[in-house]
Parts: structure tokens; C-alpha cells; sequence
């Protein structure tokens, strides 16, 4: 299993943390935009998975693939799903709303499931034998995963546009922190975020920021649960 969430740990890199404004306005135009986003996947899964490439993940009577196979049939499964994401919104003119967001990240991860190793398994691989993808990958998800999904859910609700860039990491640095605060030893892993929420309230008051309240409760809704989630993967 270490390679399985080591491969969720590279798409959610690749998808949230890497894929900039820049690059998610360049997939929708151009097919060189897709491929230089899609080509980040197998980048980050081979840097992630290094010592198990030349291993076979996934063997059948009728198929045998090593991590170099896997990779690479997991970019052209990414490749196939993004562009015909954008062909529906683009030609058919279907919204980029919440649930086609949604869709499109359940579609990417029903992938990585068909080509989980469990041939792996038999060697003494149990669900979680490595807890720092999964904090990584909590990280990325109280951040950059929650703010494309609260932006997704604000524009339907309130017709709003994407978060500018100030607000987009002044946001994201306060869900990390909020989320980091669970971490800490005894009642401070509960005093800590509570003392966090206040001081970020207060700051905002004080320097009127008009940054979505929306997002503040419901983002530290996610990061907090990340943050729990976290909390309890140290105990294993």
C-alpha cells in the first residue's frame, strides 16, 4: 500500500498544489496547456515510487505491468479523462460546476484503485506501513484541495469568482496552520486551533478584509477535520 498512497500523494500534488492559475487556464485552451499539466502526474509518481518501478503492481493472466507501465498508463488515463472534461465544458457547453469537479476527482482516483499493487500484499505491505503521504496528503487537501472546492461551491451559491491571489494563500496559509494546531502534544492539539481561529477573526476585523467569511468557517471546518484526521494517524 505504500505505493498506492504515494500515488494519491502525486495526484494531489499534481492536481491542486502544482497546477497553478497559469496552467489550469492554458489546459482549457491549448492541448500543449493539458499535456504540460498531465505530464507533472508521471513526474511526481516516479520521483514518489522510485524504488518500486521496475517491480510488477499489477500481474493477471492476462496482464503483468511493472511501475514504469503503470505510470505510464496512468498519465493516458488522466490525459483522456481531463481532456474530455474540458470537451464538455468547451463544446458542449456543460458547467464546471461542483459535481463535475467532484466526478472528475472520484474518476482519477477509481484509477489509482485498478491499479493498486495488491501483489505487494503477500510481502508484509499492510494499509498504512508509512503515515507521511497521508499527512501530505491531508496537507494538500485542508489548502489547495479545499480552496478549488469552496470556490466551486461559491460560485454557485453566490456567483463568485475565483479567489484573487492574496486571498487565495492568505486562506490557504491560515486552514495549514489551523490544521497543523490538532498536532500539538496533549490539550494543546485543542486549545491551539482555537486560539488560531480567534487571532485570524480578529486580524480580518482589524485589517477589513473582505475575503468570503464562507470560506473561513467552512474551509476550517475541512482543515479541522484534516487536522483530527492527522492527529490520529500519529497515534499509529
Amino acid at each position: 500500500m505504500s505505493i498506492f498512497w504515494r500515488l494519491l500523494l502525486g495526484h494531489l500534488l499534481a492536481d491542486f498544489t502544482l497546477q497553478t492559475n497559469f496552467i489550469a487556464h492554458w489546459k482549457r485552451k491549448s492541448l500543449w496547456g493539458m499535456l504540460a499539466h498531465c505530464l507533472l502526474h508521471p513526474i511526481l509518481y516516479g520521483l514518489l515510487c522510485a524504488p518500486w518501478l521496475s517491480e510488477v503492481w499489477v500481474q493477471t493472466d492476462a496482464v503483468r505491468l511493472n511501475g514504469w507501465a503503470c505510470i505510464s498508463v496512468l498519465f493516458v488515463l488522466h490525459f483522456a479523462i481531463d481532456e474530455w472534461r474540458i470537451c464538455m465544458i468547451n463544446l458542449r457547453k456543460l458547467d464546471d460546476d461542483t459535481l463535475f469537479f467532484l466526478c472528475d476527482q472520484t474518476a482519477h482516483l477509481i484509477c489509482l484503485i485498478a491499479l493498486l499493487p495488491l501483489g505487494l500484499w503477500p510481502r508484509g505491505d499492510v494499509l498504512m506501513p508509512e503515515t507521511w503521504p497521508l499527512l501530505a496528503g491531508l496537507a494538500v487537501l485542508a489548502t489547495h484541495g479545499t480552496t478549488l472546492l469552496l470556490y466551486y461551491v461559491e460560485k454557485e451559491l453566490f456567483d463568485s469568482t475565483f479567489p484573487e491571489f492574496d486571498e487565495k494563500y492568505f486562506t490557504i496559509m491560515e486552514r495549514f496552520i489551523f490544521g497543523v494546531c490538532f498536532l500539538l502534544p496533549g490539550v494543546w492539539g485543542f486549545g491551539a486551533p482555537v486560539l488560531w481561529g480567534v487571532l485570524v477573526y480578529q486580524t480580518r476585523m482589524a485589517l477589513g478584509l473582505d475575503y468570503s467569511w464562507f470560506g473561513f468557517y467552512v474551509g476550517g471546518i475541512f482543515a479541522g477535520l484534516c487536522g483530527l484526521l492527522a492527529r490520529g494517524l500519529g497515534s499509529f
